[in-house]
């Protein structure tokens, strides 16, 4: 009740005023409401702690860049233990501090640290996924690699929205030669991105290039035609798969028909910026595979 009577009485007030003549009072309201439960910090704070985060976050990236990372580690915690960071700027923070125990190889703790961040309140779906691809390819760099796929399964498993993970598990798979079961990830990934041409052209690509490594050129080649038929999907991006299939028909000595798709994902394009950067790539791609003695 004190703190609403005497955001009441202040609220009525010129600011000028108020900054001048109450100071101590704003004080004592920030102090009454420092976690921002009631919005009043932020009402009357919000610059001066703007001020104060970037100054924090200032001071946590240089510690992490000029001293050992032992010392810059000690003081993340204690920084973080005064701060309330936003949720954004806390996870930058503890990425710094992840790299930092890397560095130091203290796996266990790195471990723990990204287990934290991956639960931690009020990130997105998005963000969190990329934080346990990341916890998975530190896995494969320590050659822990049944256990990244676990922990991906494990999350792949338990969220409605898992699609960067089916991708980072394709990726995973593509990582160690494992083609086979790239190729079979890839293939969930593509019908979880039904709905969102952009990664579906992606995942189309990447699931084409591993069906190349198997040696399954034509297979990968039919894989892109189908994108390429779906009317459904902008024609910039039918282009791209387009360029991508001309590529793998030119690493394939089928410089003719790569020249017949690349002639196509120009044709396809309807503005004139999109014409003139299709065109660019393809140019680049004949300058690279083109000999002067090709004709």
């Amino acid at each position: 009740v004190l703190i609403d009577e005497l955001d009441q009485a202040l609220s009525v007030l010129d600011p000028v005023i108020v900054e001048v003549y109450y100071s101590e009072l704003v004080e004592e309201i920030g102090e009454l409401d420092k976690d921002d439960e009631g919005g009043l910090r932020t009402k009357y704070f919000a610059e001066r702690d703007r001020e104060i985060r970037k100054a924090v976050m200032s001071n946590i990236s240089m510690v992490a860049r000029l001293r050992e990372p032992a010392d810059a580690i000690e003081f993340i915690d204690e920084t973080l233990a005064i701060h309330k960071l936003p949720t954004e700027m806390w996870l930058i923070a503890q990425a710094t501090k992840l790299r930092l125990l890397r560095d130091l190889k203290r796996v266990e703790e790195a471990h723990d640290l990204i287990d934290k961040m991956i639960g931690i309140e009020g990130i997105d779906s998005s963000t969190r996924q990329r934080l346990i691809i990341n916890k998975a390819f530190y896995m494969v760099s320590l050659q822990e690699h049944e256990a990244a796929f676990a922990e991906l399964e494990k999350h792949i498993s338990s969220s409605p929205e898992n699609l960067l993970l089916t991708i980072a598990e394709g990726e995973l798979h593509d990582s160690l030669d494992q083609y086979e079961e790239a190729v079979a990830a890839y293939e969930k990934a593509m019908m979880a991105a039904a709905g969102d041409p952009a990664i579906l052209v992606d995942v189309v690509g990447a699931k084409a290039d591993a069906l190349v490594e198997l040696k399954r050129v034509e297979e990968a080649l039919a894989t892109l035609d189908k994108l390429v038929d779906d009317q459904a999907i902008p024609a910039r991006l039918r282009a791209e798969a387009l360029l991508h299939k001309a590529l793998i028909l030119r690493e394939n000595g089928r410089r003719r028909a790569a020249i017949l798709s690349e002639n196509k994902a120009v044709e396809i394009v309807e503005s004139i910026n999109e014409k003139a950067e299709i065109q660019k790539l393809v140019d680049q791609f004949r300058r690279k595979f083109d000999k002067p003695s090709d004709g």
